[in-house]
């Protein structure tokens, strides 16, 4: 029988047997061997992978039944080679062990995450129970899902664990609201500069015109992605995509910090 169906955003076909299963189809046909098989009776959840949105076990799927089907496997979390915030998760917490059971794992909360971006850890728990393993006691599993949970509900998309994290986090949530004159009074001391390429702006009075400016013509809506965060006790940089009123853009900051608050600001477009 012929069946085609999209993997992991691009088209595959195949001549199957009827009786063969969709497990064996994404690891012997179409060669996509994170989908581990390691019951064939639908119980250790090894073999999970999303089918049209929702997560089930592949060795129980026929083939001929995901025909037309949408499918992402472990194969298609990452996007461009960087791992995305569970996976991150599993990687910072230890959560893989043999490493067998974990591609089920993934799929299993990346389920979960899309229909609850919040759950708690009796929740998290709760939909582990489809997903056996030899290894572990489960409790870093469940603080890798608690670390993407975390990530994810950033307003910049990182773990707030750090003073100059707290203020980046703080920045962006000001901005968005529009509410720079606080941001200026909470964030810069009183002769603080910011400079650009096209221009230096200096103490307080002078900032708060600039960033009403700012926010009158760029209307930021969310970060994205947070990337290269360095920082040091009086200082700290990053890279960030974000979305404004002008589509998605990157940009960078840096800071020098003088007792708590910034002092010296650069900022810039990344093009």
């Amino acid at each position: 029988m012929h069946v085609s169906m999209v993997v992991n955003g691009k088209r595959y076909e195949a001549e199957v047997e009827p009786r063969m299963f969709l497990s064996d189809l994404l690891r012997d046909e179409f060669g996509l061997t994170g989908t581990k098989i390691g019951c064939d009776t639908g119980q250790c959840g090894s073999c999970v992978v999303m089918l049209n949105g929702v997560s089930v076990k592949s060795c129980m799927v026929l083939a001929v039944q995901a025909n037309g089907a949408d499918i992402q496997t472990i194969e298609g979390v990452a996007q461009n080679g960087v791992l995305n915030s569970l996976q991150e998760g599993f990687h910072e917490k230890a959560s893989v062990q043999c490493g067998f059971c974990t591609p089920g794992m993934i799929m299993s909360m990346t389920d979960l995450l899309g229909r609850n971006s919040t759950p708690g850890e009796k929740e998290i728990r709760t939909w582990l129970h489809g997903n056996l393993c030899r290894c572990t006691g489960y409790q870093n599993v469940v603080g890798a899902v608690q670390y993407a949970v975390k990530k994810n509900n950033s307003h910049v998309k990182m773990i707030i664990d750090t003073p100059c994290k707290q203020m980046y986090e703080n920045r962006v949530k000001l901005l968005i609201a529009g509410e720079v004159d606080r941001l200026v009074e909470e964030h810069y001391n009183k002769d603080a500069v910011v400079v650009s390429f096209d221009f230096i702006v200096r103490g307080h009075d002078a900032l708060k015109v600039h960033f009403r400016n700012f926010v009158k013509w760029v209307a930021l809506k969310e970060v994205i992605s947070t990337d290269h965060f360095v920082e040091t006790e009086n200082s700290f940089f990053y890279e960030a995509t974000a979305v404004t009123n002008y589509g998605v853009g990157r940009v960078y900051d840096a800071y020098y910090l003088k007792e708590g608050k910034i002092d010296y600001h650069f900022t810039g477009i990344i093009k």
